[in-house]
């Protein structure tokens, strides 16, 4: 008997057991919603963003706020990837003796008289995209420890809006699937 045959013979129990279906079923629905809760943050932020940031807040900011999928601007206008100072620094793919280049850090200036001088801007290689949208996180990223120069990394090539959105679903199956069962483990059975 294969792995298969005895998940079908599993579920097929537990279909016929009205009891045992509540409780898959409630199962269901609560790993639905600890998807939602464990993600919430990461969910939030690819469903409503990325928020304005005007560059006077983000040169107070000394930790990484919950709206962290953000669109920097200044007054109202978004600031644009030719602001961006270099820094000498590059992420590299090393592969079969050849590298090649990810991509670029970057500083974005801060206004005069800030607290901090300037952040540290993640730019992929091959981006096009007008302004400087992506997601806060703190320079110290394991790969590359600017803290001491600047708390604050925005990474424009983060992918956690397109992960985030495939949690979402999951979720959404989760709970749909389990309440859908739930459902008709509850309902009685008709009198034939």
């Amino acid at each position: 008997m294969s792995n298969f045959d005895a998940f079908v013979d599993w579920a097929d129990a537990v279909g016929r057991d009205p009891a045992r279906r509540k409780r898959v079923a409630l199962g269901l629905v609560g790993a639905g919603f600890a998807l939602f809760l464990l993600f919430h943050r990461s969910i939030y932020n690819s469903f409503a963003g990325p928020f304005p940031l005007d560059v006077q807040t983000l040169a107070t900011l000394e930790d990484v706020p919950f709206r962290n999928y953000v669109s920097v601007q200044h007054n109202g206008t978004p600031v644009d990837k030719d602001e961006l100072k270099a820094t000498g620094i590059y992420r590299e793919r090393l592969q079969h003796g050849n590298g090649t280049i990810e991509g670029a850090y970057l500083w974005l200036p801060l206004p005069e008289g800030s607290a901090r001088r300037r952040v540290l801007v993640y730019f992929a290689s091959g981006t096009s995209r007008d302004g400087l949208t992506g997601v806060l996180r703190p320079a110290d990223n394991g790969r590359l420890d600017l803290s001491h120069s600047a708390p604050l990394m925005l990474d424009t090539d983060d992918d956690t809006t397109n992960w985030a959105l495939l949690v979402a679903l999951a979720g959404a199956i989760l709970v749909g699937v389990g309440l859908d069962q739930l459902r008709r483990a509850l309902r009685k059975p008709l009198p034939y």
